[in-house]
């Protein structure tokens, strides 16, 4: 059975390169991808996933609260961070979660 994976990222071009890459390695399932916080949430509404590879720094809902508000679910998926952004507090921030 394929992990069931979802990919949230703000960059259309990242999101586009991360999805053709992961495409090519057997037993994932890319089963949806969002742009926003927002737009993540509504999706996990809709399906059972097991991964979510998410941002942290997003407008509106960025990828810490989205974390935050998918931990609240009754079955959360494991979350991985990507971001070009490394810095203490985001690190501090994501390994608290």
């Amino acid at each position: 059975m394929p992990l069931k994976v979802m990919l949230v990222d703000d960059n259309h071009t990242f999101l586009a390169a991360m999805r053709q890459f992961l495409d090519l390695l057997p037993g994932l399932d890319i089963v949806s991808q969002a742009n926003s916080g927002k737009e993540a949430l509504a999706q996990l509404r809709l399906s059972t996933l097991d991964l979510v590879l998410l941002d942290i720094a997003m407008p509106g809902m960025n990828g810490l609260e989205l974390a935050r508000a998918i931990r609240q679910s009754e079955r959360p998926p494991r979350m991985i961070f990507l971001s070009m952004h490394d810095n203490d507090e985001y690190r501090a921030a994501a390994d608290e979660l």
